[in-house]
């Protein structure tokens, strides 16, 4: 039995051109895939800090108003703020909070330089929550580009 080489080619030629786009679309639809993934991780992240900074904004907020007038309803306000804020303070700002938060119940009220120190420690928490400007600072972009480097 002899091949023809023409048809032989041809049917090559056709098997490839049914198979290489269907790869072609796999590896596209499986790293869009991915893509989207990461950047809904990233929007995670994203709306975290953000709700981080929120909260953060509002304890300074409280606590700067209680300093200017320490009126009971500017203690509860403080109380109330403060605690929303106590996971995201670091140690020595959570502390100040606690005392803020349990003096403020107190006839004398609370301190104004412990409430200035709450301020100042409160400012700082804030400025350790950034938003990237550059995209390498950014989850997906670290995550998608770093693996393909080390390979």
């Amino acid at each position: 039995m002899q091949f023809d080489l023409t048809v032989t080619i041809s049917v090559i030629l056709a098997l490839v051109a049914i198979i290489v786009p269907v790869i072609g679309q796999w590896i596209s639809a499986h790293h869009d895939t991915k893509v989207k993934q990461l950047e809904f991780e990233n929007k995670q992240f994203t709306n975290f800090d953000l709700h981080k900074r929120e909260i953060l904004e509002q304890a300074i907020s409280d606590l700067s108003k209680c300093a200017v007038n320490g009126t009971v309803s500017a203690y509860e306000k403080v109380g109330v703020s403060l605690g929303k804020a106590l996971p995201y303070l670091d140690k020595q700002t959570y502390l100040l909070a606690i005392q803020i938060i349990n003096s403020a119940h107190e006839d004398d009220g609370v301190d104004k330089n412990t409430i200035l120190y709450a301020i100042e420690g409160l400012c700082s928490c804030l400025q350790t929550i950034t938003k990237p400007d550059k995209p390498e600072q950014r989850i997906w972009y670290k995550r998608l580009f770093q693996k393909r480097k080390s390979h």
